[in-house]
């Protein structure tokens, strides 16, 4: 959300933190076909039911999760999106989830995909540097030994450079794997 709706963030973040609260009333309401469970101890052992509260905090965080991906500044747009958040409670908890996921992997595979092409051109650049060398050492030049050094310690950089790119990549690749 680039600007705030009703005049400051802190004003949005409350209108969104109450109609979170309301979408989760209603979610109550629509789950218990009008009923209103109260807060009670479980069936299971150790666990306690919170009834509407669990519908009421899951609105509220969920209203607040998705002012933050929401992207409107027409007030009746922001209300109408806060109580749907609210009624939808933990499925628009999960699909913000899904979709901050999804981002986080688009954003990796740039990097990656930014990494291999790099070291293709280096790859294709210490191509050429060889071909000069060898095309030097044939014409058989006396300054084309000092050039060779030269281009000897360019090629060991481009060669020692490229080959960290390609190890970073490959950590970079397992890490995601890692914490799945």
């Amino acid at each position: 959300m680039e600007t705030a709706v009703f005049g400051s963030f802190p004003t949005d973040f409350a209108i969104a933190f109450i109609l979170g609260v309301l979408g989760g009333i209603a979610a109550e309401l629509i789950t218990n076909k009008g009923n209103i469970e109260k807060p009670h101890p479980s069936d299971k052992k150790f666990l306690f039911d919170m009834g509407i509260a669990s519908n009421i905090i899951l609105g509220a965080i969920a209203a607040l999760a998705y002012l933050f991906v929401l992207e409107t500044a027409d007030p009746y747009k922001f209300v109408g999106a806060m109580i749907a958040a609210g009624v939808g409670g933990s499925a628009i908890l999960t699909a913000i989830k899904q979709k901050l996921i999804s981002t986080i992997t688009e954003e990796q595979l740039d990097n990656q995909q930014n990494l291999v092409e790099n070291a293709a051109n280096n790859v294709e650049r210490v191509g050429q540097e060889l071909d000069d060398l060898q095309t030097q050492l044939d014409a058989g030049k006396e300054a084309g030994l000092k050039d060779y050094k030269k281009k000897l310690a360019r090629l060991r950089e481009t060669i020692v450079f490229t080959e960290t790119s390609l190890k970073d990549s490959v950590k970079a690749r397992k890490k995601p794997k890692e914490n799945s």
